[in-house]
């Protein structure tokens, strides 16, 4: 469990730094365990492979606890898009779960062109906290089936978001799925 990872390694993901604790990893060779974390704010975005059945929608239930357990509304907002077994409606009621999201991008853009142009120099240079946003999508192909118009816009919202404070954690089945 999440909480009692964060007590075994004493640390946890707070703040504007998205750093989400999603599950402990096993080192044989180096007989060592560690803490396996999605490095959101470091790394940008995140794409979960995998078949039906392997784990996918339980990863991101994960992922999700971890964000919102440890990042106030101020910290972060969520977008929660549920193609497949609709297990994530369980974080429908969570102040962090919103939606207008291109509007906040462009909002942002805006915003933080006399900062540096970017959500970490934005922060660092303004001294004002603005919520990170994670859109999690379940099942990528659902989404595109359905919203075959959408998938331009979701094309520049994941490749240009990261720059604003805008990540996304996406499932598919295979690696073809996503363009």
């Amino acid at each position: 469990y999440i909480d009692s990872l964060e007590s075994k390694y004493g640390t946890l993901s707070h703040g504007v730094y998205l750093e989400p604790i999603v599950g402990e990893y096993d080192d044989p060779f180096n007989q060592k365990q560690g803490l396996l974390t999605v490095p959101l704010s470091r790394e940008g975005n995140c794409l979960i492979y995998g078949s039906a059945g392997n784990g996918k929608a339980t990863f991101l239930t994960t992922l999700c606890y971890s964000l919102i357990k440890n990042h106030t509304a101020e910290e972060l907002n969520m977008y929660i898009l549920d193609f497949g077994s609709e297990t994530l409606k369980v974080f429908e009621t969570a102040p962090q779960v919103f939606k207008m999201l291109q509007a906040e991008m462009n909002e942002r853009r805006s915003l933080f062109s006399d900062y540096g142009g970017d959500y970490a120099s934005y922060y660092r240079n303004s001294g004002t906290v603005i919520p990170n946003i994670v859109v999690v999508l379940n099942d990528f192909s659902g989404f595109a089936e359905q919203y075959e118009d959408f998938q331009d816009d979701f094309t520049v919202l994941s490749r240009d978001g990261v720059k604003y404070g805008i990540y996304f954690a996406v499932s598919a089945t295979g690696t073809n799925a996503i363009r």
